[in-house]
């Protein structure tokens, strides 16, 4: 080899590195703020989110505090090197209104897909917006509806909160006045109610735990001072509910790796992974086998009349309905109903549990809140803890409607909802180019950055009037009586919310969500009065799961005796 011809190389080569090196380089979106150091800074914005990450464990604290430092509602973010940048949109009025309005310009991002995707390739969660989800949809619709969720899910939801209270109180009794851990019980009770409501069948996980406890209660860890958690024996549960936390960890895991696909596929190469995926794979098709073998012995005239006992009967029952032509929308595949099975599964238990959680700190935190929510329950249900689902869901209870609203804005579960740009467009004013990642906030407490109204969608200065509000200094603050208007009445359109994302992707389970957490919440605080809880175990932090879930969720409980309130 010649020495021009090392030199060509090595050119070549220096040349290679430096546009690699350049190519790692933020390369910026034009017209849309940013913070200039980071563009020049191979980790972008990095070196300013993970010393927040590390105190808080919530990247979104930085990009708040970012667009008020650029005075902007739309900004961009550099995360990575070789990225593009991430368009972040933190004003409430134009993301309810791109969502529920301008759903050909932004659609279900890959990024999300690919989270999804590889767990539940079928189902709707990881689709694009397009006429097959839609009508994958439409099998599903009435499976969150009113009459489904009275008629079917309420009942289990009583008889789930009582036994959920039955837990704790014996939690409470062996702790003797110390704090213990509570998320994995929620969890439990939450995952309890949604395997009857999707499959009919009773897991009885809360009262299997509750035997255990007891069975296992010299195992239990009791320091000596009052102001120290106890610790309760992790217990075998059911082998479904181990595969499904095991796999929402994974999907959390997979949310903070640098690439998603890589991740997913180290993790199906694990011997755990395969053997809780094939004990899901043979149970749930089983069950789907058994429904379909139950509804083959009806009469077409039964099948028309048949009463659906749970989202997997209303399915199938449709999906034969299909293939005879009788029911709008083209006959699924299996694997479609098996994976949206699946899917509520997940996500509806997640979303349930963590609502609660939070509803619970925030009222541990707010004993005066606390105290009238009680009051008010004992004044509109005479019969207690003993209440009936009917006067418990038909019975007007403002405070409570308000408390539930007020957890849901601060709780903030669903903190970001990620689309992507399909065509050239503008937000605000500001240009997004097609294949643009767009992270819009859900979160309804920091102050707006203003914005002239002549810079709005029109339909977004239309529905300015929808509410009365849209912003109040102390919107970081628990404070339940923001819902309630002049007459004590509770209204939902004091201030915008997107706790449940909106437009035709709003969060399919958020009926489910709500009903479940009336119930729950009415036996909790009728039950229980949940005291202080010591500094140390009350942090206000969260990470992310699927949702946006509370770093600590202790509660110290003290029982409480009905006829002495």
């Amino acid at each position: 080899m010649t020495t021009i011809t090392v030199y060509l190389l090595l050119s070549l080569a220096l040349l290679l590195l430096l546009y690699l090196i350049r190519q790692a380089y933020p390369r910026p979106y034009p017209g849309i703020p940013y913070l200039a150091p980071s563009a020049r800074r191979l980790w972008g914005d990095l070196p300013h989110i993970l010393p927040v990450i590390s105190l808080t464990q919530d990247p979104a604290k930085y990009v708040y505090s970012l667009c008020r430092q650029l005075n902007s509602p739309v900004i961009q973010l550099f995360l990575r090197p070789f990225s593009a940048p991430i368009i972040f949109v933190d004003d409430v009025r134009e993301v309810k209104d791109i969502l529920g309005m301008r759903t050909m310009e932004f659609d279900r991002a890959p990024s999300t897909q690919a989270v999804f995707a590889p767990f539940l390739p079928h189902a709707s969660i990881a689709k694009r917006t397009t006429p097959e989800w839609r009508a994958q949809r439409r099998l599903w619709e009435g499976v969150m509806g009113r009459d489904f969720l009275r008629r079917v899910a309420a009942p289990r939801m009583l008889g789930c909160a009582r036994e959920l209270c039955e837990l704790l109180r014996v939690k409470a009794e062996i702790a003797g006045g110390r704090p213990f851990y509570v998320f994995e019980d929620f969890d439990l009770a939450a995952f309890d109610v949604i395997w009857t409501v999707i499959f009919g069948r009773n897991l009885e996980a809360l009262v299997t735990e509750r035997k255990g406890i007891l069975e296992h209660r010299e195992d239990v860890v009791l320091p000596g001072s009052k102001d120290e958690l106890a610790v309760f024996p992790t217990l075998r549960r059911p082998e479904i509910y181990e595969a499904v936390a095991w796999f929402v960890k994974g999907v959390e895991k997979t949310l903070r790796s640098l690439s998603q696909p890589w991740h997913h596929w180290v993790l199906r190469q694990m011997p755990a992974y395969r053997a809780k995926w094939a004990m899901k794979e043979r149970l749930v098709s089983g069950l789907i086998h058994d429904t379909r073998s139950k509804l083959a012995d009806l009469a077409d005239d039964q099948l028309d009349t048949f009463e659906d006992t749970c989202a997997m009967d209303m399915a199938l029952r449709r999906e034969r309905l299909a293939y005879d032509g009788k029911f709008d929308a083209r006959p699924p595949t299996t694997r479609e109903i098996h994976d949206e099975l699946f899917m509520f599964l997940v996500a509806g238990h997640e979303t349930k549990a963590v609502t609660l959680s939070w509803t619970v700190k925030f009222l541990t935190n707010n004993r005066a809140a606390q105290t009238k929510l009680r009051e008010d329950l004992l004044l509109s249900l005479p019969n207690g803890v003993n209440s009936t689902t009917e006067e418990i869901m038909n019975t007007p209870i403002p405070y409570l409607e308000a408390t539930m609203e007020e957890a849901v804005r601060l709780g903030n579960i669903h903190p970001r909802l990620v689309r992507i740009a399909t065509v050239d467009t503008q937000i605000l004013g500001y240009p997004i180019p097609k294949g643009a990642n767009v992270v819009f906030s859900s979160y309804v407490a920091e102050k707006p950055v203003d914005i002239p109204e002549e810079q709005r969608s029109k339909r977004s200065q239309q529905t300015k009037v929808n509410f009365r509000k849209h912003y109040d200094d102390d919107m970081e603050d628990f404070i339940p009586e923001r819902w309630l208007n002049e007459k004590g009445e509770f209204d939902s359109h004091q201030y915008p919310t997107l706790a449940f994302s909106a437009g035709p992707r709003v969060c399919y389970g958020r009926a489910l969500a709500r009903q479940e957490l009336r119930i729950t919440l009415t036996l909790l605080i009728l039950s229980f009065r949940f005291e202080p809880v010591p500094e140390k175990y009350n942090s206000m932090g969260a990470h992310q799961r699927i949702l946006r879930v509370p770093q600590q969720c202790y509660v110290r409980l003290t029982p409480l005796d009905h006829a002495k309130i």
